[in-house]
């Protein structure tokens, strides 16, 4: 555990007795995210689990998955998806509520997370665990600030995800995600340079185009949110990360690596579609016709091909 300066201690203290109450109101829930410090009570160094800042939590919901049936895995103390619940209304069409499951292991953070976010269901339980996945099923979408640790902290690693935590957890939110899934990951683990640099960048080597090459996971930036801006506001430690996205559909590519195993939604009769006040001309495939965009290119190996983000 580390030694949490005098404020800090302060105010993980009024954190902790506003936590003896039954019910918070929302200021007291946002009070607690931003000051409940998880190295009073845990080894976040060993455990890699480093609580993510309110702010950058909402930021990450301009692109994550907020509709539907979404998971958070490794959900901490609840503040991805206590963001996604209370701040992301607007990207909802029908301004409905998603219906969040939140898995975290430490039974501590799922005590408090109960008390941060009600509305969801909580379950104590490695994130990783099969049986766990066979109960629950398939996701719209799914996201995940994952423990920046060895995978010797959970059981049932992907051989693929090698000595990287994040990846098992980005390839196992890939298998029960319908629609996309998004991630905070160490930005070593990115096949992109974004955040803290002058310029966009795809990565030609390291952790991140190597876990893309052996299975397929696409991983995008988003609309752009430099993380380093809110260096200053994780507690303990200062990690460089970036947001980083997957989703079904890239560049009009269905993307199914090899080892995705949720079942697919069984497809319904497509609706009419009303004609677009502009038109692309028609292509003919073997699958049938095919809309053809002009100055659209397939997506290739990040280390190939620079990103066009405009």
């Amino acid at each position: 555990m580390a030694k949490l300066t005098k404020q800090q201690a302060k105010m993980h203290r009024e954190a902790c007795k506003l936590l003896e109450q039954d019910t918070l109101k929302l200021s007291e829930k946002e009070f607690v995210l931003e000051h409940w410090n998880e190295a009073a009570e845990n080894d976040v160094g060993a455990a890699g689990a480093f609580f993510t800042p309110l702010n950058l939590a909402a930021d990450f919901f301009m692109d994550a998955p907020v509709s539907g049936r979404v998971v958070d895995l490794c959900a901490g103390i609840g503040h991805l998806s206590f963001a996604n619940y209370h701040y992301r209304d607007g990207r909802r069409a029908d301004n409905s509520k998603p219906d969040i499951t939140c898995i975290e292991l430490n039974p501590r953070y799922v005590e408090i997370g109960r008390k941060i976010l009600p509305e969801a269901t909580w379950i104590c339980a490695d994130a990783l665990d099969p049986e766990l996945w066979a109960e629950l099923g398939v996701f719209d979408g799914a996201y995940s600030n994952p423990p920046f640790s060895s995978p010797n902290t959970y059981t049932n690693r992907s051989k693929t995800a090698g000595a990287k935590m994040e990846f098992a957890i980005i390839e196992q939110a890939v298998k029960v995600s319908r629609y996309g899934a998004g991630f905070i990951i160490p930005q070593n683990s990115a096949p992109f340079r974004y955040s803290g640099a002058r310029n966009f960048s795809e990565k030609t080597h390291g952790p991140g185009v190597d876990h893309f090459n052996k299975t397929g996971i696409m991983l995008r930036p988003g609309a752009g949110v430099d993380a380093d801006f809110y260096l200053q506001e994780w507690k303990n430690t200062a990690p460089r990360v970036e947001l980083a996205f997957w989703d079904t559909y890239t560049d009009g590519e269905l993307l199914k690596p090899d080892f995705r195993c949720a079942p697919e939604p069984a497809k319904a009769a497509p609706a009419p579609v009303a004609a677009a006040p502009q038109s692309f001309p028609m292509e003919d495939t073997p699958q049938g016709a095919q809309l053809v965009i002009p100055g659209a290119e397939k997506r290739q190996n990040p280390a190939k091909r620079q990103l066009e983000l405009f």
